[in-house]
C-alpha cells in the first residue's frame, strides 16, 4: 500500500495490521477504530522518493498504533484519542502531532522512550503521559511543546532541558475536586459524519520533568517554576480553550 492516496476516505475499523503504507495519504480520512498494530508507516531505509505516511486532519478514535514504525509520520491537526488509542512500542522519532488533539494518550511507551525531535506544537496533551521519555539536552535535536494544551500532563523521570514550552498550558495548581475543564472548540467532519468533540476534564497538576536556563518556559525563560510558568502572551495559550487560533485551516479536498 505504499503511495496509495486515500484522502478523506471512511476507513472505520480497517485493519492494516502489518502494512506498509511509506507515503500513504490518508489526509482527513475516517479512522475510527482503525488498527495499524506493526505497520510500517516511514521508510525503514530512506530513498530520494520514498517518505512517511500523512494522517493529518484524520480521525483516530481509539485507533491502534502499537509497534507501529512511524518516524517523521505527519499527525498535525489530527483526533487521536480514546480509552484504547495506543502507541505502545511504536518509533515516533520526529513525528509531527502540531495542533493535534492527544489528551490521555500515553506516551511514556514508544520504541525506546524516543521522542527525539518530536513536535507537539499548539497540540492538546491534558493528561497525556512522558514518564521515563528521551527529552531535552539528552538528544541535539529538542522537544518542542510552544502554545501545547498540558493541564494534567505527566513527565516524571523525563528531562525537559532545552525543550521548548513557550505559551504552553500548565497547571501549577491542583484542581477542583469535580476537575478543571479545557473547553474543546474544534470538531471533525467527513460527508455526513459530524463529530463534535466534548470538553477535557483534567485532574492532577502538571508534573514537569527538570528543568535549566536552556528551557524556554511559558514565559519564555527557564527554569519553569513560579512565575516562569505563566504564559508570555496569555492570548496563545490554551489555559481555557483549545484550540487558541480557533480558525482551523481547512483540510485539502481531492
Amino acid at each position: 500500500l505504499d503511495f496509495v492516496n486515500m484522502i478523506q476516505w471512511n476507513l472505520a475499523k480497517a485493519d492494516f495490521t502489518g502494512a506498509s503504507l511509506c507515503n500513504a495519504n490518508l489526509t482527513g480520512s475516517y479512522l475510527n477504530g482503525a488498527v495499524f498494530h506493526g505497520a510500517v508507516l516511514s521508510p525503514l531505509e530512506e530513498t530520494p522518493s520514498s517518505g512517511p505516511a500523512n494522517f493529518a486532519y484524520s480521525y483516530l478514535f481509539d485507533a491502534d498504533f502499537s509497534n507501529a514504525n512511524a518516524q517523521g509520520v505527519t499527525f498535525a491537526y489530527a483526533f487521536l484519542f480514546g480509552k484504547a488509542a495506543t502507541v505502545s512500542g511504536a518509533s515516533l522519532r520526529e513525528a509531527d502531532f502540531a495542533n493535534a488533539f492527544l489528551p490521555e494518550i500515553d506516551f511514556s511507551g514508544v520504541a525506546e522512550k524516543d521522542l527525539v525531535g518530536v513536535s507537539f506544537d499548539g497540540a492538546c496533551l491534558a493528561g497525556a503521559g512522558f514518564q521515563g521519555t528521551l527529552l531535552g539536552k539528552l538528544h541535539t535535536k529538542g522537544f518542542s511543546f510552544v502554545g501545547a494544551a498540558l493541564q494534567g500532563a505527566n513527565f516524571t523521570g523525563s528531562n525537559l532541558d532545552g525543550a521548548n514550552l513557550t505559551n504552553a498550558a500548565v497547571a501549577a495548581d491542583a484542581p477542583p475536586p469535580s476537575g478543571g475543564l479545557l473547553k474543546i472548540v474544534s470538531h471533525y467532519s467527513l460527508g455526513s459524519i459530524d463529530v463534535p468533540i466534548e470538553p477535557i476534564t483534567w485532574t492532577a497538576v502538571t508534573t514537569l520533568a527538570p528543568t535549566d536556563n536552556t528551557t524556554f518556559c511559558p514565559t519564555g525563560t527557564g527554569p519553569c517554576q513560579g512565575a516562569n510558568l505563566a504564559p508570555a502572551d496569555p492570548k496563545k495559550c490554551p489555559q481555557t480553550y483549545w484550540p487558541v487560533a480557533v480558525s482551523v485551516p481547512t483540510p485539502p479536498t481531492i
